[in-house]
Protein backbone atom coordinates (compact mmCIF):
# COMPACT_ATOMS: atom_id res chain seq x y z
CA UNK A 1 0.00 0.00 0.00
CA UNK A 2 2.77 2.58 0.94
CA UNK A 3 4.69 1.73 -2.71
CA UNK A 4 1.30 2.01 -4.15
CA UNK A 5 0.79 6.00 -2.39
CA UNK A 6 4.39 6.70 -3.17
CA UNK A 7 3.91 6.04 -6.77
CA UNK A 8 0.83 8.35 -6.83
CA UNK A 9 3.08 10.86 -5.12
CA UNK A 10 5.67 10.34 -8.09
CA UNK A 11 3.09 11.15 -10.74
CA UNK A 12 1.71 14.50 -8.99
CA UNK A 13 5.02 15.70 -9.06
CA UNK A 14 6.12 14.71 -12.60
CA UNK A 15 2.68 15.57 -14.23
CA UNK A 16 2.72 17.86 -16.89
CA UNK A 17 -0.16 20.36 -17.55
CA UNK A 18 -1.74 21.31 -21.78
CA UNK A 19 -0.70 24.55 -20.51
CA UNK A 20 2.47 25.99 -19.77
CA UNK A 21 3.03 27.12 -15.95
CA UNK A 22 3.31 30.83 -15.06
CA UNK A 23 6.48 31.79 -14.22
CA UNK A 24 7.25 34.20 -10.49
CA UNK A 25 7.95 37.37 -12.35
CA UNK A 26 5.38 37.02 -14.45
CA UNK A 27 2.75 40.24 -14.33
CA UNK A 28 -1.00 39.78 -13.61
CA UNK A 29 -1.67 42.28 -16.57
CA UNK A 30 0.67 40.31 -18.99
CA UNK A 31 -1.62 37.53 -18.53
CA UNK A 32 -3.76 37.21 -21.41
CA UNK A 33 -4.29 33.51 -23.07
CA UNK A 34 -5.23 30.72 -20.15
CA UNK A 35 -2.33 29.34 -18.31
CA UNK A 36 -1.75 26.99 -15.87
CA UNK A 37 -0.41 28.24 -12.30
CA UNK A 38 -1.14 25.22 -9.98
CA UNK A 39 -3.45 22.69 -8.08
CA UNK A 40 -6.66 22.80 -6.11
CA UNK A 41 -5.87 21.35 -2.54
CA UNK A 42 -9.06 19.59 -3.31
CA UNK A 43 -12.20 19.00 -5.56
CA UNK A 44 -12.59 21.79 -7.13
CA UNK A 45 -16.13 22.64 -6.75
CA UNK A 46 -16.22 24.97 -3.70
CA UNK A 47 -13.04 26.33 -1.40
CA UNK A 48 -12.03 29.45 -3.48
CA UNK A 49 -12.01 32.32 -1.96
CA UNK A 50 -10.54 36.33 -2.19
CA UNK A 51 -10.37 38.09 0.70
CA UNK A 52 -10.88 41.54 1.25
CA UNK A 53 -7.08 42.24 0.70
CA UNK A 54 -6.72 40.80 -2.27
CA UNK A 55 -5.28 37.07 -1.17
CA UNK A 56 -6.43 33.96 -2.75
CA UNK A 57 -7.21 31.31 -1.03
CA UNK A 58 -8.26 27.16 -1.74
CA UNK A 59 -9.47 25.25 0.91
CA UNK A 60 -9.45 21.42 0.43
CA UNK A 61 -12.89 21.06 2.51
CA UNK A 62 -11.85 17.64 2.79
CA UNK A 63 -12.91 16.20 -0.35
CA UNK A 64 -9.70 13.95 -1.45
CA UNK A 65 -7.54 15.81 0.11
CA UNK A 66 -4.37 13.22 -0.62
CA UNK A 67 -4.42 9.72 -2.04
CA UNK A 68 -4.65 8.34 1.41
CA UNK A 69 -7.74 10.95 2.52
CA UNK A 70 -10.81 10.10 0.73
CA UNK A 71 -12.81 12.71 2.89
CA UNK A 72 -12.10 13.79 6.35
CA UNK A 73 -14.60 14.08 8.83
CA UNK A 74 -17.39 16.66 8.93
CA UNK A 75 -15.67 17.43 5.82
CA UNK A 76 -13.96 20.49 7.69
CA UNK A 77 -10.79 21.34 5.80
CA UNK A 78 -6.82 20.43 5.99
CA UNK A 79 -5.34 22.85 4.36
CA UNK A 80 -5.36 25.71 1.63
CA UNK A 81 -3.40 26.82 -1.07
CA UNK A 82 -2.71 30.89 -1.36
CA UNK A 83 -1.46 32.96 -3.33
CA UNK A 84 -0.79 36.79 -2.73
CA UNK A 85 0.42 37.43 -6.62
CA UNK A 86 -3.31 37.65 -7.85
CA UNK A 87 -3.08 33.76 -8.59
CA UNK A 88 0.42 33.63 -10.76
CA UNK A 89 2.08 31.37 -7.70
CA UNK A 90 1.26 29.52 -4.45
CA UNK A 91 1.95 28.49 -1.62
CA UNK A 92 0.67 25.10 1.12
CA UNK A 93 -1.03 26.00 4.61
CA UNK A 94 -2.40 24.29 7.06
CA UNK A 95 -4.94 24.74 8.75
CA UNK A 96 -5.12 25.40 12.44
CA UNK A 97 -7.07 23.65 14.64
CA UNK A 98 -10.52 25.55 15.20
CA UNK A 99 -10.03 27.49 11.82
CA UNK A 100 -12.90 25.94 9.55
CA UNK A 101 -12.46 28.34 6.56
CA UNK A 102 -15.38 29.43 4.44
CA UNK A 103 -15.60 30.78 1.15
CA UNK A 104 -18.46 33.59 0.90
CA UNK A 105 -17.93 37.01 2.95
CA UNK A 106 -21.26 38.87 4.00
CA UNK A 107 -21.43 42.39 2.62
CA UNK A 108 -23.49 42.94 5.56
CA UNK A 109 -20.97 41.48 8.35
CA UNK A 110 -18.00 41.44 6.89
CA UNK A 111 -17.78 37.75 8.19
CA UNK A 112 -17.72 34.37 6.46
CA UNK A 113 -20.12 31.86 5.57
CA UNK A 114 -20.53 28.41 4.75
CA UNK A 115 -23.28 25.74 4.42
CA UNK A 116 -22.11 22.11 4.67
CA UNK A 117 -24.05 19.30 4.35
CA UNK A 118 -22.79 16.11 6.16
CA UNK A 119 -24.68 12.75 6.77
CA UNK A 120 -26.96 13.71 9.50
CA UNK A 121 -27.71 17.02 8.37
CA UNK A 122 -26.64 20.76 7.05
CA UNK A 123 -24.62 23.01 8.88
CA UNK A 124 -23.82 26.77 8.77
CA UNK A 125 -20.35 27.64 9.16
CA UNK A 126 -19.58 31.14 10.70
CA UNK A 127 -16.26 33.58 11.57
CA UNK A 128 -16.38 35.84 14.20
CA UNK A 129 -13.76 38.69 13.42
CA UNK A 130 -13.02 37.73 10.21
CA UNK A 131 -11.75 34.27 8.16
CA UNK A 132 -8.92 34.44 10.53
CA UNK A 133 -10.60 34.86 13.23
CA UNK A 134 -13.02 32.29 15.48
CA UNK A 135 -15.26 29.99 14.04
CA UNK A 136 -18.48 28.31 14.91
CA UNK A 137 -20.38 25.23 13.57
CA UNK A 138 -23.91 24.42 14.23
CA UNK A 139 -26.60 22.03 12.66
CA UNK A 140 -29.17 23.42 11.33
CA UNK A 141 -31.14 20.59 10.04
CA UNK A 142 -31.31 17.45 10.75
CA UNK A 143 -31.24 14.43 8.47
CA UNK A 144 -31.76 10.83 10.44
CA UNK A 145 -30.25 7.89 8.59
CA UNK A 146 -31.37 6.32 5.65
CA UNK A 147 -32.07 9.29 4.98
CA UNK A 148 -31.96 11.99 1.70
CA UNK A 149 -28.81 13.84 0.89
CA UNK A 150 -28.15 17.57 0.46
CA UNK A 151 -25.37 17.98 -2.12
CA UNK A 152 -24.73 21.81 -1.58
CA UNK A 153 -21.79 22.40 -3.99
CA UNK A 154 -21.68 25.93 -5.13
CA UNK A 155 -20.54 29.17 -2.75
CA UNK A 156 -23.25 31.21 -0.77
CA UNK A 157 -23.96 34.00 -3.05
CA UNK A 158 -25.35 37.60 -2.04
CA UNK A 159 -28.64 39.47 -3.88
CA UNK A 160 -30.33 42.46 -3.27
CA UNK A 161 -27.57 44.37 -2.48
CA UNK A 162 -26.26 42.06 0.04
CA UNK A 163 -29.13 41.62 2.15
CA UNK A 164 -30.43 37.77 1.09
CA UNK A 165 -28.35 35.03 1.12
CA UNK A 166 -28.68 32.47 -1.94
CA UNK A 167 -27.35 28.90 -1.64
CA UNK A 168 -28.07 26.57 -4.73
CA UNK A 169 -28.69 23.13 -3.81
CA UNK A 170 -29.34 19.74 -4.54
CA UNK A 171 -31.78 17.15 -2.87
CA UNK A 172 -31.14 13.35 -3.87
CA UNK A 173 -33.33 11.29 -2.53
CA UNK A 174 -31.81 8.16 -2.06
CA UNK A 175 -33.88 6.46 -0.25
CA UNK A 176 -36.68 5.60 -3.17
CA UNK A 177 -36.75 3.37 -5.72
CA UNK A 178 -36.08 6.35 -7.95
CA UNK A 179 -32.80 8.02 -6.50
CA UNK A 180 -34.59 11.20 -7.44
CA UNK A 181 -31.83 14.55 -8.19
CA UNK A 182 -33.87 17.57 -8.09
CA UNK A 183 -32.51 21.54 -7.29
CA UNK A 184 -33.45 24.73 -5.77
CA UNK A 185 -31.92 27.11 -3.62
CA UNK A 186 -31.36 27.76 -0.02
CA UNK A 187 -32.50 31.64 0.93
CA UNK A 188 -31.69 34.05 3.98
CA UNK A 189 -32.57 37.78 5.21
CA UNK A 190 -30.30 37.27 8.73
CA UNK A 191 -26.96 37.07 7.44
CA UNK A 192 -26.89 33.25 7.67
CA UNK A 193 -28.67 32.60 10.87
CA UNK A 194 -31.96 31.25 9.44
CA UNK A 195 -32.77 29.84 6.30
CA UNK A 196 -35.90 29.26 3.93
CA UNK A 197 -36.18 26.40 0.78
CA UNK A 198 -37.64 27.11 -2.46
CA UNK A 199 -39.58 24.39 -4.32
CA UNK A 200 -37.60 22.11 -5.95
CA UNK A 201 -37.42 21.49 -9.81
CA UNK A 202 -36.58 18.11 -11.96
CA UNK A 203 -35.95 17.99 -15.80
CA UNK A 204 -36.94 14.85 -17.81
CA UNK A 205 -35.38 12.00 -17.38
CA UNK A 206 -32.75 10.55 -20.06
CA UNK A 207 -35.11 8.55 -22.74
CA UNK A 208 -33.08 5.88 -25.18
CA UNK A 209 -33.16 6.95 -28.54
CA UNK A 210 -31.40 6.21 -31.96
CA UNK A 211 -28.16 7.17 -30.84
CA UNK A 212 -28.23 6.33 -27.38
CA UNK A 213 -29.35 2.75 -27.16
CA UNK A 214 -29.30 2.67 -23.13
CA UNK A 215 -30.26 4.87 -20.18
CA UNK A 216 -27.34 7.38 -19.07
CA UNK A 217 -27.65 8.08 -15.40
CA UNK A 218 -30.66 9.67 -14.35
CA UNK A 219 -29.96 12.89 -12.41
CA UNK A 220 -33.27 14.96 -12.73
CA UNK A 221 -31.77 18.26 -11.82
CA UNK A 222 -28.66 18.50 -9.61
CA UNK A 223 -25.42 21.11 -8.91
CA UNK A 224 -27.29 24.40 -10.00
CA UNK A 225 -25.50 27.41 -10.35
CA UNK A 226 -27.60 31.16 -9.77
CA UNK A 227 -26.97 34.44 -11.04
CA UNK A 228 -28.59 37.97 -10.46
CA UNK A 229 -29.76 39.82 -14.08
CA UNK A 230 -30.18 43.10 -14.23
CA UNK A 231 -33.97 43.28 -13.87
CA UNK A 232 -34.06 41.76 -10.82
CA UNK A 233 -34.83 38.15 -11.64
CA UNK A 234 -32.50 35.41 -11.05
CA UNK A 235 -31.24 32.96 -13.33
CA UNK A 236 -30.45 29.12 -12.83
CA UNK A 237 -28.70 26.60 -14.92
CA UNK A 238 -29.00 22.95 -14.39
CA UNK A 239 -26.86 19.89 -14.41
CA UNK A 240 -29.04 17.63 -16.48
CA UNK A 241 -29.09 13.60 -17.91
CA UNK A 242 -29.81 15.03 -21.18
CA UNK A 243 -27.72 16.94 -24.14
CA UNK A 244 -28.75 20.42 -22.70
CA UNK A 245 -27.82 21.86 -19.21
CA UNK A 246 -31.29 22.99 -18.16
CA UNK A 247 -32.63 26.59 -16.47
CA UNK A 248 -35.15 28.32 -14.19
CA UNK A 249 -36.10 31.84 -13.50
CA UNK A 250 -37.15 33.60 -10.17
CA UNK A 251 -38.72 36.86 -10.05
CA UNK A 252 -38.74 36.55 -6.25
CA UNK A 253 -35.25 36.39 -5.07
CA UNK A 254 -35.18 32.78 -5.14
CA UNK A 255 -38.17 32.36 -3.07
CA UNK A 256 -40.00 30.41 -5.98
CA UNK A 257 -39.11 28.98 -9.61
CA UNK A 258 -40.42 28.73 -13.20
CA UNK A 259 -40.88 24.79 -14.65
CA UNK A 260 -37.16 24.30 -15.75
CA UNK A 261 -36.95 24.30 -19.85
CA UNK A 262 -33.97 23.90 -21.97
CA UNK A 263 -30.99 26.12 -21.65
CA UNK A 264 -29.10 27.06 -24.75
CA UNK A 265 -26.08 25.53 -23.63
CA UNK A 266 -24.89 21.99 -24.13
CA UNK A 267 -23.88 19.66 -21.22
CA UNK A 268 -24.31 16.50 -19.85
CA UNK A 269 -23.73 15.38 -16.20
CA UNK A 270 -21.58 18.09 -15.67
CA UNK A 271 -21.27 21.21 -13.79
CA UNK A 272 -22.28 25.05 -14.76
CA UNK A 273 -20.57 27.70 -12.79
CA UNK A 274 -21.89 30.98 -14.24
CA UNK A 275 -21.34 34.87 -12.33
CA UNK A 276 -21.29 38.54 -12.93
CA UNK A 277 -17.78 40.17 -13.34
CA UNK A 278 -17.03 43.68 -12.17
CA UNK A 279 -17.65 45.16 -15.50
CA UNK A 280 -20.94 43.88 -15.64
CA UNK A 281 -20.38 41.05 -18.14
CA UNK A 282 -21.49 37.55 -17.65
CA UNK A 283 -18.98 34.42 -17.43
CA UNK A 284 -20.57 31.09 -18.28
CA UNK A 285 -17.77 27.99 -17.78
CA UNK A 286 -18.92 24.68 -18.33
CA UNK A 287 -18.01 21.39 -20.38
CA UNK A 288 -20.03 22.56 -23.78
CA UNK A 289 -19.15 18.55 -24.62
CA UNK A 290 -21.50 15.18 -25.24
CA UNK A 291 -20.70 11.86 -23.95
CA UNK A 292 -20.01 8.99 -26.13
CA UNK A 293 -23.64 7.59 -27.00
CA UNK A 294 -24.79 4.94 -24.53
CA UNK A 295 -24.63 1.14 -25.75
CA UNK A 296 -26.18 -1.63 -23.90
CA UNK A 297 -24.60 -2.08 -20.93
CA UNK A 298 -21.27 -4.67 -20.61
CA UNK A 299 -20.86 -4.65 -24.82
CA UNK A 300 -17.86 -2.50 -23.69
CA UNK A 301 -17.70 -1.73 -19.75
CA UNK A 302 -17.13 -5.39 -18.34
CA UNK A 303 -16.07 -6.31 -15.62
CA UNK A 304 -16.41 -3.83 -13.31
CA UNK A 305 -19.86 -2.72 -14.77
CA UNK A 306 -22.11 -1.36 -11.83
CA UNK A 307 -25.16 -2.95 -11.85
CA UNK A 308 -27.29 0.47 -10.68
CA UNK A 309 -25.72 1.45 -14.17
CA UNK A 310 -28.38 -1.40 -15.70
CA UNK A 311 -31.28 1.12 -15.27
CA UNK A 312 -30.34 4.86 -14.61
CA UNK A 313 -29.02 4.52 -10.86
CA UNK A 314 -25.53 5.04 -11.12
CA UNK A 315 -22.63 5.86 -14.07
CA UNK A 316 -21.21 3.55 -16.02
CA UNK A 317 -18.24 5.94 -17.58
CA UNK A 318 -17.73 9.16 -17.76
CA UNK A 319 -16.74 10.01 -21.37
CA UNK A 320 -17.48 14.06 -21.82
CA UNK A 321 -15.29 15.69 -19.55
CA UNK A 322 -11.98 16.06 -20.37
CA UNK A 323 -12.38 19.79 -21.82
CA UNK A 324 -13.87 22.90 -19.90
CA UNK A 325 -15.21 26.23 -21.86
CA UNK A 326 -16.15 29.40 -21.33
CA UNK A 327 -18.42 32.03 -23.21
CA UNK A 328 -19.09 35.85 -22.37
CA UNK A 329 -22.01 37.70 -22.29
CA UNK A 330 -22.18 41.63 -22.32
CA UNK A 331 -25.98 42.20 -22.82
CA UNK A 332 -27.46 40.17 -19.67
CA UNK A 333 -27.29 36.27 -21.33
CA UNK A 334 -29.01 37.12 -24.61
CA UNK A 335 -25.82 36.84 -27.10
CA UNK A 336 -22.42 34.94 -26.02
CA UNK A 337 -19.38 34.79 -27.66
CA UNK A 338 -16.13 32.68 -26.80
CA UNK A 339 -17.18 28.64 -26.49
CA UNK A 340 -13.36 28.33 -25.99
CA UNK A 341 -11.55 25.44 -24.47
CA UNK A 342 -10.01 27.39 -20.96
CA UNK A 343 -8.03 23.74 -20.72
CA UNK A 344 -7.63 20.10 -21.36
CA UNK A 345 -7.07 18.13 -19.31
CA UNK A 346 -3.72 17.11 -19.54
CA UNK A 347 -3.76 13.15 -18.57
CA UNK A 348 -6.60 12.74 -21.64
CA UNK A 349 -4.29 10.02 -23.52
CA UNK A 350 -3.15 8.09 -20.06
CA UNK A 351 -2.91 4.20 -20.63
CA UNK A 352 -3.69 3.78 -16.82
CA UNK A 353 -6.40 6.59 -16.99
CA UNK A 354 -8.41 4.01 -14.86
CA UNK A 355 -6.05 2.60 -12.42
CA UNK A 356 -4.63 5.21 -10.57
CA UNK A 357 -7.44 5.14 -7.55
CA UNK A 358 -9.95 7.78 -6.19
CA UNK A 359 -13.54 8.52 -8.01
CA UNK A 360 -14.24 11.58 -10.55
CA UNK A 361 -11.41 12.35 -13.02
CA UNK A 362 -10.98 14.99 -15.03
CA UNK A 363 -11.85 18.78 -16.00
CA UNK A 364 -15.29 20.00 -14.47
CA UNK A 365 -17.21 21.35 -11.58
CA UNK A 366 -15.36 24.44 -12.05
CA UNK A 367 -15.03 27.85 -9.83
CA UNK A 368 -13.60 31.05 -10.62
CA UNK A 369 -13.05 34.18 -9.07
CA UNK A 370 -11.64 37.67 -10.34
CA UNK A 371 -8.82 38.99 -9.73
CA UNK A 372 -7.04 42.59 -10.69
CA UNK A 373 -6.68 43.74 -14.18
CA UNK A 374 -10.09 41.83 -14.66
CA UNK A 375 -8.22 38.51 -14.98
CA UNK A 376 -9.99 35.43 -13.49
CA UNK A 377 -8.44 32.39 -11.69
CA UNK A 378 -10.53 29.14 -12.04
CA UNK A 379 -10.18 26.10 -9.93
CA UNK A 380 -11.65 23.29 -12.48
CA UNK A 381 -11.20 18.75 -11.38
CA UNK A 382 -11.64 16.45 -8.86
CA UNK A 383 -9.36 13.97 -8.96
CA UNK A 384 -5.81 14.47 -7.22
CA UNK A 385 -3.79 14.30 -10.79
CA UNK A 386 -6.49 16.14 -12.49
CA UNK A 387 -7.48 19.24 -10.75
CA UNK A 388 -6.08 22.80 -11.71
CA UNK A 389 -5.57 26.03 -11.24
CA UNK A 390 -5.82 28.50 -14.69
CA UNK A 391 -5.43 32.18 -14.98
CA UNK A 392 -6.77 34.14 -18.04
CA UNK A 393 -7.97 37.19 -19.21
CA UNK A 394 -11.58 37.40 -20.25
CA UNK A 395 -11.38 39.37 -23.45
CA UNK A 396 -9.35 36.40 -24.78
CA UNK A 397 -12.52 35.08 -25.18
CA UNK A 398 -13.10 37.86 -28.02
CA UNK A 399 -10.54 36.62 -30.50
CA UNK A 400 -12.01 35.54 -34.06
CA UNK A 401 -8.72 33.89 -35.17
CA UNK A 402 -6.95 30.40 -34.26
CA UNK A 403 -3.83 28.51 -35.62
CA UNK A 404 -2.94 25.13 -35.32
CA UNK A 405 0.67 23.52 -36.67
CA UNK A 406 1.35 20.97 -33.84
CA UNK A 407 4.66 23.28 -33.25
CA UNK A 408 3.23 22.99 -29.23
CA UNK A 409 2.64 19.13 -29.80
CA UNK A 410 -0.90 17.52 -29.06
CA UNK A 411 -1.64 20.49 -26.71
CA UNK A 412 -4.46 21.82 -28.42
CA UNK A 413 -5.56 18.64 -29.60
CA UNK A 414 -8.07 16.06 -28.11
CA UNK A 415 -7.13 12.41 -29.95
CA UNK A 416 -8.22 10.18 -26.97
CA UNK A 417 -9.36 6.85 -27.40
CA UNK A 418 -10.85 4.23 -24.89
CA UNK A 419 -9.90 0.59 -24.15
CA UNK A 420 -12.78 -1.97 -23.34
CA UNK A 421 -13.04 -2.49 -20.14
CA UNK A 422 -13.86 -0.11 -16.96
CA UNK A 423 -10.67 0.02 -15.16
CA UNK A 424 -11.85 2.35 -12.11
CA UNK A 425 -14.40 4.74 -11.02
CA UNK A 426 -16.63 5.50 -14.23
CA UNK A 427 -13.28 5.29 -16.19
CA UNK A 428 -11.97 3.43 -19.07
CA UNK A 429 -8.20 3.39 -19.78
CA UNK A 430 -7.07 5.65 -22.65
CA UNK A 431 -4.72 5.78 -25.62
CA UNK A 432 -3.92 8.24 -28.39
CA UNK A 433 -6.17 6.77 -31.28
CA UNK A 434 -4.16 9.51 -33.65
CA UNK A 435 -0.55 10.13 -33.61
CA UNK A 436 2.18 12.82 -34.51
CA UNK A 437 4.74 11.45 -37.06
CA UNK A 438 7.39 13.06 -38.69
CA UNK A 439 6.73 15.50 -41.38
CA UNK A 440 7.33 13.64 -44.40
CA UNK A 441 8.80 16.75 -46.50
CA UNK A 442 10.64 18.09 -43.18
CA UNK A 443 12.10 16.41 -40.71
CA UNK A 444 12.02 19.36 -38.01
CA UNK A 445 7.96 19.17 -37.99
CA UNK A 446 5.52 16.94 -37.26
CA UNK A 447 2.05 16.35 -38.88
CA UNK A 448 -0.93 14.74 -37.24
CA UNK A 449 -1.48 10.99 -38.43
CA UNK A 450 -5.65 9.82 -38.37
CA UNK A 451 -6.47 6.68 -39.61
CA UNK A 452 -8.10 2.85 -38.36
CA UNK A 453 -5.60 1.80 -35.94
CA UNK A 454 -6.98 -2.02 -36.02
CA UNK A 455 -6.48 -2.00 -32.45
CA UNK A 456 -8.37 -5.02 -31.10
CA UNK A 457 -8.22 -3.63 -27.15
CA UNK A 458 -10.48 -0.51 -28.52
CA UNK A 459 -14.16 0.24 -28.04
CA UNK A 460 -13.84 2.29 -31.63
CA UNK A 461 -10.67 1.35 -33.63
CA UNK A 462 -11.20 4.72 -35.67
CA UNK A 463 -9.28 7.06 -34.87
CA UNK A 464 -10.28 10.92 -34.95
CA UNK A 465 -8.84 14.40 -33.96
CA UNK A 466 -10.94 17.35 -32.85
CA UNK A 467 -10.12 21.02 -32.60
CA UNK A 468 -11.31 23.86 -31.14
CA UNK A 469 -12.20 27.73 -32.58
CA UNK A 470 -13.50 30.60 -31.31
CA UNK A 471 -16.94 30.31 -31.97
CA UNK A 472 -18.94 31.98 -34.97
CA UNK A 473 -21.96 32.22 -36.94
CA UNK A 474 -19.87 32.84 -39.97
CA UNK A 475 -16.15 32.52 -41.23
CA UNK A 476 -14.20 29.67 -42.17
CA UNK A 477 -11.93 26.74 -41.01
CA UNK A 478 -8.90 25.56 -43.82
CA UNK A 479 -6.94 22.63 -43.21
CA UNK A 480 -4.08 21.11 -44.97
CA UNK A 481 -4.35 17.37 -45.30
CA UNK A 482 -2.70 14.54 -47.22
CA UNK A 483 -4.22 11.29 -48.11
CA UNK A 484 -1.55 8.07 -47.35
CA UNK A 485 -1.49 5.37 -50.25
CA UNK A 486 -3.38 2.86 -48.50
CA UNK A 487 -5.98 5.49 -47.26
CA UNK A 488 -9.01 3.74 -46.67
CA UNK A 489 -11.85 7.35 -46.03
CA UNK A 490 -12.33 9.90 -43.64
CA UNK A 491 -15.28 12.17 -42.42
CA UNK A 492 -14.67 16.30 -41.86
CA UNK A 493 -17.35 17.84 -39.81
CA UNK A 494 -18.20 20.96 -37.96
CA UNK A 495 -19.84 21.12 -34.84
CA UNK A 496 -20.99 23.81 -32.27
CA UNK A 497 -19.74 21.33 -29.42
CA UNK A 498 -16.88 19.26 -28.12
CA UNK A 499 -17.74 15.04 -29.36
CA UNK A 500 -15.58 12.52 -28.67
CA UNK A 501 -12.72 11.86 -31.50
CA UNK A 502 -13.82 8.34 -31.93
CA UNK A 503 -17.49 8.72 -31.33
CA UNK A 504 -19.14 7.27 -34.43
CA UNK A 505 -22.06 9.43 -34.02
CA UNK A 506 -20.64 12.45 -34.71
CA UNK A 507 -21.82 13.03 -38.04
CA UNK A 508 -25.20 12.37 -36.98
CA UNK A 509 -24.77 15.93 -34.61
CA UNK A 510 -22.25 17.75 -37.03
CA UNK A 511 -23.87 20.97 -38.63
CA UNK A 512 -22.26 19.75 -41.81
CA UNK A 513 -19.93 16.99 -42.76
CA UNK A 514 -17.77 16.49 -45.91
CA UNK A 515 -16.68 12.29 -46.58
CA UNK A 516 -13.07 11.64 -47.98
CA UNK A 517 -13.07 8.82 -50.21
CA UNK A 518 -10.03 6.87 -51.82
CA UNK A 519 -9.84 7.27 -55.66
CA UNK A 520 -11.95 10.71 -55.43
CA UNK A 521 -10.36 14.03 -56.56
CA UNK A 522 -8.23 14.20 -53.56
CA UNK A 523 -4.73 12.27 -54.17
CA UNK A 524 -2.70 10.42 -52.00
CA UNK A 525 0.69 11.33 -51.30
CA UNK A 526 -0.20 15.09 -52.54
CA UNK A 527 -0.85 18.22 -50.06
CA UNK A 528 -3.85 19.56 -50.25
CA UNK A 529 -6.23 22.25 -48.73
CA UNK A 530 -9.28 22.40 -47.74
CA UNK A 531 -11.94 25.43 -46.99
CA UNK A 532 -14.89 25.01 -45.38
CA UNK A 533 -16.94 28.88 -45.58
CA UNK A 534 -20.25 29.01 -44.01
CA UNK A 535 -22.09 32.56 -43.73
CA UNK A 536 -24.86 31.51 -41.77
CA UNK A 537 -25.26 28.30 -38.82
CA UNK A 538 -28.93 27.84 -39.45
CA UNK A 539 -30.22 24.72 -40.75
CA UNK A 540 -30.87 24.78 -44.66
CA UNK A 541 -27.97 27.33 -45.17
CA UNK A 542 -24.64 26.14 -47.08
CA UNK A 543 -21.24 25.08 -46.72
CA UNK A 544 -19.41 25.93 -49.16
CA UNK A 545 -16.12 24.20 -49.90
CA UNK A 546 -12.68 24.42 -51.90
CA UNK A 547 -10.23 22.31 -52.79
CA UNK A 548 -6.68 23.74 -53.12
CA UNK A 549 -8.70 27.55 -54.10
CA UNK A 550 -11.07 26.09 -56.31
CA UNK A 551 -15.11 25.41 -55.61
CA UNK A 552 -15.49 21.40 -54.81
CA UNK A 553 -18.64 21.04 -53.51
CA UNK A 554 -21.71 22.76 -50.92
CA UNK A 555 -22.56 21.24 -48.07
CA UNK A 556 -26.31 21.76 -46.45
CA UNK A 557 -26.05 22.74 -43.05
CA UNK A 558 -28.52 19.93 -41.65
CA UNK A 559 -28.28 21.08 -38.00
CA UNK A 560 -28.77 25.13 -36.80
CA UNK A 561 -25.76 25.90 -34.57
CA UNK A 562 -27.42 28.74 -31.91
CA UNK A 563 -24.12 30.44 -31.34
CA UNK A 564 -21.98 29.34 -34.24
CA UNK A 565 -20.08 26.86 -35.35
CA UNK A 566 -16.73 25.90 -33.09
CA UNK A 567 -15.13 22.18 -33.74
CA UNK A 568 -13.57 20.75 -36.81
CA UNK A 569 -13.54 16.79 -36.35
CA UNK A 570 -11.36 14.36 -37.87
CA UNK A 571 -11.82 10.91 -37.95
CA UNK A 572 -10.84 7.86 -40.00
CA UNK A 573 -13.86 5.92 -41.86
CA UNK A 574 -12.10 3.01 -42.88
CA UNK A 575 -13.53 -0.43 -42.21
CA UNK A 576 -10.00 -2.14 -42.18
CA UNK A 577 -6.63 -0.57 -40.84
CA UNK A 578 -4.94 2.01 -42.92
CA UNK A 579 -2.20 4.46 -43.11
CA UNK A 580 -5.25 7.23 -42.76
CA UNK A 581 -4.64 10.87 -43.64
CA UNK A 582 -1.92 13.51 -42.25
CA UNK A 583 -2.67 16.97 -40.95
CA UNK A 584 -0.04 19.38 -41.28
CA UNK A 585 -2.23 22.45 -40.18
CA UNK A 586 -5.85 23.98 -39.17
CA UNK A 587 -6.57 27.77 -39.28
CA UNK A 588 -10.07 29.22 -38.30
CA UNK A 589 -11.22 32.94 -38.82
CA UNK A 590 -14.60 34.40 -37.61
CA UNK A 591 -16.22 36.84 -39.48
CA UNK A 592 -19.61 37.34 -37.33
CA UNK A 593 -18.47 35.89 -33.84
Amino acid sequence: MKAYFHSLAALLLTTLPALHAAEPSRKIGDVHAPIWVGRPPSDAVSGLVRLENGELRHYDYGIDPTPELRSHPDFLPTSYVFSRDQGLTWETQKVPKGHYGADARSPVSGEYLRLQDNKDGVYLIKSKGGIDGEWTMRRLWEIKPPGSEFNITPTIMFIRGGKRAIVPWSYIRYNTPEHHHQAGVLFSDDDGETWQRSNLLEAPPHQPDQRDLSVRWQNGATEPTVVELRDGRLWMIIRTSLDYHYQSFSADGGATWSQPEQSPFYGTLTSPRIERLKDGRLLFIWNNTTSLPEFPKNEFTAPFIQESAQNGLGEDAFTNRDAVHAAISDDDGKTWRGFRELFLNARRNDGNYGETGGLDRSVHQPQFVEVENGRIVLSVGQHWLHRSLILFDPDWLLETKRLGDFSNGLDDWSVQGYKKGIRGHCSFNRYESSTLVPHPDDAKRRVLNVRNSGRTDAIFPRGGATWNFPGGKAGFVETRIRLQQDFGGARLCLLDRWLNPTDPTVASLAMGHLNVAAGGKLKPQQWHTLRFTWKSAEAGSEIEVTLDGQPFVKLPVTRSALHGISYVHFQSTSADRDSGLLIESVRAEMTHP
